[in-house]
């Protein structure tokens, strides 16, 4: 059988263009010494220099159309998560000013900075007898209110 082995093609020298894909080819950077070997039409060559690949005001266009890309993809979320936000305020607030407010009264819910809760939803009662009448804070995301005594408004 070692003749048989031995006479197979398997054990032949490939060509050199099939070599070249195997994984046993000879690579231009050899691990042991760390040189490259330089092929021997590029003997004597000296590159000039580097030259970029673009001019640097077509690369700032790049960038510019890249940030509003992605701005564009981020300005719907935030613009839907504030519809959102303020519907849900909206709403919530018109329940609290329901329970808290005897006398016909529009609720309001506006987001403030520097409110009474500090940031976030507030709940206001308009139009009632005396002027807006404070009713409560809702938080940065409007949830159902939280009463005095620890019940929750649903």
């Amino acid at each position: 059988t070692a003749a048989h082995i031995s006479s197979t093609s398997w054990f032949t020298p490939l060509p050199y263009a099939a070599r070249a894909h195997s994984p046993r080819a000879k690579l231009p950077f050899c691990c042991n010494t760390g040189r490259v070997d330089i092929p021997p039409e590029l003997e004597g060559y000296e590159p000039v220099g580097p030259k970029p690949l673009r001019p640097p005001w077509l690369r700032r266009v790049v960038q510019a159309a890249a940030l509003l890309g992605i701005g564009l993809l981020v300005v719907p979320i935030f613009a839907s998560q504030a519809r959102i936000a303020s519907v849900s305020a909206q709403n919530w607030c018109a329940v609290w000013v329901e329970y808290e407010v005897s006398e016909p009264s529009i609720a309001a819910a506006r987001f403030e900075l520097f409110g009474p809760g500090v940031l976030g939803w507030e709940c206001y009662a308009t139009r009632v007898i005396g002027g807006d009448r404070y009713i409560g804070y809702l938080g940065i995301i409007p949830g159902p209110p939280n009463l005095d005594d620890g019940r929750v408004l649903l």
